[in-house]
């Protein structure tokens, strides 16, 4: 079973591209995708904007392979003050699925020397909330609804991170601070690719 990284992160769908052994690219009429080996495991790497059919690129995937999970990555504008740029908000569907890589990323060591990256569990959302809580974690995903809703009708486990900036922007971080944030997560996936795959 392989894993599936959807990446609307564009500086973190660099740097797996760039991790990825025997680098294969696919083409559809509406799809490009990448197939090769993260570290020791089979990956597929899909570069997607709010434009993308989720649906219909999951159903061509799934024809090809079977997915065993989805990790969608991508930006997010925080829903309160708790959270500030360069955090990570994560959480997974259906809930509980991937409580073993969730637990990976909140259990990250850090260098003594690095900044570390801030990581929580929270609500990543694609609107928000009449009743939306103050004290509460989350996010407004930069794509909108088509990934969420769409990974909650499919039922496979996925694990969704969100790097937060203040407008849902990648340019919204300092270059420096972008090129961190990149190389800790490739870290972290290489490691949850290996766990559950």
């Amino acid at each position: 079973m392989k894993t599936v990284i959807l990446s609307a992160f564009p500086q973190e769908t660099q740097f797996i591209k760039d991790a990825l052994f025997e680098l294969q690219e696919y083409k559809s009429d509406k799809f490009t995708w990448y197939k090769g080996k993260f570290y020791t495991k089979d990956l597929l790497l899909v570069e997607i904007d709010g434009n993308t059919d989720i649906g219909a690129l999951i159903e061509l995937l799934s024809a090809q392979t079977e997915i065993g999970m989805i990790i969608s990555i991508g930006l997010g504008r925080p829903l309160n003050d708790k959270l500030r740029s360069g955090d990570v908000l994560i959480t997974d569907l259906p809930v509980g699925s991937c409580e073993k890589a969730i637990d990976l990323f909140l259990g990250q060591t850090e260098d003594i020397n690095e900044i570390p990256l801030r990581i929580f569990v929270g609500q990543i959302q694609y609107e928000y909330l009449a009743n939306q809580e103050d004290d509460v974690l989350a996010c407004l995903d930069k794509e909108g609804s088509k990934v969420i809703e769409t990974l909650k009708e499919q039922r496979m486990p996925a694990l969704l991170l969100r790097v937060i900036t203040p407008n849902g922007d990648e340019n919204d971080l300092e270059i420096e601070n972008r090129l961190r944030i990149a190389q800790k997560l490739l870290m972290l996936l290489k490691k949850s690719v290996e766990l559950t795959s």
